[in-house]
Order: structure tokens, then sequence, then C-alpha cells
């Protein structure tokens, strides 16, 4: 009977205790960056990442336009690659055929 009430007290304390170090680290993480978040207060500022001169501008319509066009030719690369995939499948079908 007292082997049974240990192994109970045992399983009693592995469930006081966290299941894991990481379960403690975790938690431990979670408080510092609640403290860290509201020790803050206020937002910072964003960034603004739109060009500030005309330059900049010009650079920008000019990466944008660069791309589309990488885009479209990415596009019919692919239209190529399945067109090449379906004549190499008839291609086989016809030669199984005869």
């Amino acid at each position: 009977m007292n082997a049974v009430a240990r192994g109970g007290d045992d399983t009693v304390l592995s469930r006081a205790r966290p299941s894991s170090p990481k379960a403690s680290g975790r938690e431990k993480l979670a408080a510092a960056l609640h403290r860290l978040i509201s020790a803050r207060g206020t937002p910072t500022a964003r960034i603004d990442l739109a060009p500030g001169c005309a330059f900049g501008v010009a650079v920008d319509e000019r990466l944008k336009e660069v791309e589309r066009q990488i885009g479209e030719v990415k596009e019919r690369l692919n239209g190529l690659i399945y067109l090449v995939i379906g004549a190499v499948v008839v291609e086989v079908v016809l030669r199984l055929m005869k």
C-alpha cells in the first residue's frame, strides 16, 4: 500500500512541476516580452519607404517595370515548358500506338 501511495504522490509531484524546461523558458520569455512592451508605452514611428527625391521615384518606376517584364518572361517560359512536355507526351503515346 505504501508503494501505491508513493507512486501516487510521485505523480502528483510531477504534475505540480512543469512538464519540460522549455515550457518554463517560454513562460519567462513571454513575461519578459510583456514587460518590455508595456514599459515602452507609445509605439515607435513607422519608417517611410517612399522615395524622397525625383531620382528615387524614377528608379522605383523603372524597378516596377522590370519586375512586370520579368513576370511576363516567366509566364512565357512556363508556357514553353508545358508545350515541350505536351509534345513529348504526344510522341510517347503515338509510339505506343504503333
